[in-house]
């Protein structure tokens, strides 16, 4: 893939990350997918000098969840070796966030938004 995944784009004391995958809804198609992610959110976090994070996606929608072409041919993100393998995984990319308020520019739909607040 020749875009990053993800972009981070800091102006005074604001930062955007964009998910940039349009062609796929901004899919997370793999391991390094997540971990890009993850890393740029705690970026942000451990920015003193950022007061306002927002994560949005490019194109026509935020974020389609898991690419489940990837999943369905065993090179995306789905099972590992092992059951706790697929869940300590899980726990580490999804329900990881920093500790401050975040806010998310959605186009389109969103269907069944939910946040899992925990640290």
């Amino acid at each position: 893939m020749s875009a990053a995944f993800a972009t981070y784009e800091k102006s005074g004391r604001v930062v955007v990350i964009t998910l940039n995958r349009p062609d796929s809804r901004n899919a997370i198609a793999s391991h390094e997918d997540c971990a890009t992610l993850v890393e740029l959110l705690r970026r942000a976090d451990d920015d003193s000098e950022v007061s306002v994070a927002i994560l949005t996606g490019s194109g026509t929608a935020f974020c389609a969840g898991g690419d489940l072409k990837a999943m369905k041919e065993r090179r995306g993100i789905g099972p590992l070796a092992t059951p706790a393998d697929t869940r300590t995984n899980y726990k580490r990319g999804v329900h990881s966030h920093p500790a401050r308020s975040w806010c998310s520019a959605i186009a389109g739909k969103s269907l069944r938004p939910s946040i899992r607040w925990s640290r």
